[in-house]
């Protein structure tokens, strides 16, 4: 055993801890249960075709670690390894969202040991810092030397947020974003076709019913209503047709 640097991912999922408590017939074990096996079946290309070993995944309770070797083998560039493992991420957030949850944590380069059964190292201890104490809203900070690499390489830098408060996250919502800003030129009849358009819907009802959800419990409310801002910006601010009527349905504002 030995540690390498690695880039990693440590997300909370947000709201399964307090229903792992209240659940008395087992049904939240099936719940992970699937959750995990879609993230399984979604990132195969990067765990067993593409490079078999390359990319680790690790599922503890509530928690997911994820990481990956973070030197480059000759076939690909730094950057390329830093977008297929962001993209793995994002996919991640997704499949989580998909299922009615949201996500908190980071990503980071640091030392870590990742195996099919133990995950230990300086980066778990990095990450679990910032997961529990600095990101408080559903979101994925970008750390340190991962955002330096980001910050320099023009098409990483899309994907780097930067918070009012002054913290950059992961933009896990990228692929909504590319997919309203083709709406235009695709066309809306068409675009309401699309899985991502169908998607997008999923969403905002799962986050209108966590805003419902949170409504006696401030603390918890002000955390879904950042992630309902940034579902807004993400999704409305980003459709350029002449008029916003078509994408409207889609604006989480029933809780305002």
């Amino acid at each position: 055993m030995r540690y390498e640097v690695r880039y990693v991912a440590l997300l909370d999922i947000i709201g399964f801890s307090n229903w792992i408590l209240s659940d008395e017939d087992g049904a939240c074990v099936a719940k992970l249960s699937a959750i995990y096996s879609e993230i399984r079946s979604s990132l195969r290309p990067y765990t067993e075709d593409v490079s078999p070993g390359w990319i680790s995944l690790t599922l503890f309770s509530d928690m997911i670690v994820l990481s990956t070797r973070s030197e480059p083998d000759g076939t690909r560039s730094d950057q390329d390894i830093i977008s297929e493992f962001l993209w793995c991420v994002r996919r991640i957030c997704l499949i989580l969202l998909k299922h009615g949850f949201l996500a908190r944590g980071c990503v980071l380069q640091d030392s870590l040991h990742h195996d099919e059964v133990l995950v230990v190292g300086p980066a778990i201890i990095t990450a679990h810092e910032y997961e529990s104490k600095v990101a408080k809203y559903p979101r994925i900070l970008v750390i340190r030397s991962l955002r330096e690499k980001m910050e320099r390489d023009e098409k990483l830098k899309t994907l780097l947020w930067k918070s009012a408060d002054g913290l950059r996250y992961l933009h896990v919502l990228h692929e909504f974003e590319k997919f309203f800003r083709n709406v235009p030129d695709v066309g809306e009849q068409k675009a309401e076709q699309e899985t991502a358009f169908r998607f997008a819907l999923e969403s905002r009802q799962t986050i209108d019913r966590s805003l419902s959800e949170a409504a006696d419990r401030p603390d918890h409310f002000e955390k879904i209503r950042w992630f309902a801002d940034y579902f807004n910006t993400s999704v409305l601010n980003v459709y350029t047709a002449r008029s916003k009527t078509w994408v409207k349905r889609l604006e989480i504002d029933e809780y305002y």
